[in-house]
């Protein structure tokens, strides 16, 4: 039962039901017998490659950190993507769209079975003094 649970930027909350009061045993038993059993797609690091860092966002110093909404398939692919928020810098945001659209996924699933599901993904821009 999908309702008892709730997903919020790539993770997963605890039941509502799981924080009933302790004088409810029954109904806290029952959540942890029909609650769904929620792994969270996860980009597979090692795979992928990180963005391109643009040239002339280089230049002009741009820095920030990108956050991606991923819809990941049951084979682990990209379906869908979308800024979820900003670097501050469209440059910075397209790169991190390009890269991650070609990502590889440990898809989802729920009591053992895959799923398709929307996870955010950070990106980070960042130029290092040298």
């Amino acid at each position: 039962m999908r309702a008892l649970g709730a997903e919020v930027s790539g993770t997963v909350s605890a039941s509502a039901v799981d924080h009933a009061p302790a004088a409810e045993p029954v109904l806290s038993k029952l959540a942890t017998v029909i609650a769904p059993r929620t792994k969270v797609a996860r980009p597979l690091y090692r795979k992928n490659q990180p963005p391109e860092y643009p040239r002339k966002a280089k230049r002009r110093g741009y820095q920030g950190v990108v956050a991606l909404a991923v819809l990941v398939d049951v084979d682990g692919r990209v379906n869908d993507l979308k800024v979820a928020r900003s670097s501050g810098y469209n440059i910075l945001d397209r790169a991190a769209m390009r890269s991650v659209r070609k990502w590889d996924f440990q898809p989802g699933s729920e009591n053992g079975r895959k799923i398709e599901m929307w996870v955010e993904v950070p990106i980070r821009f960042n130029l290092r003094s040298k």
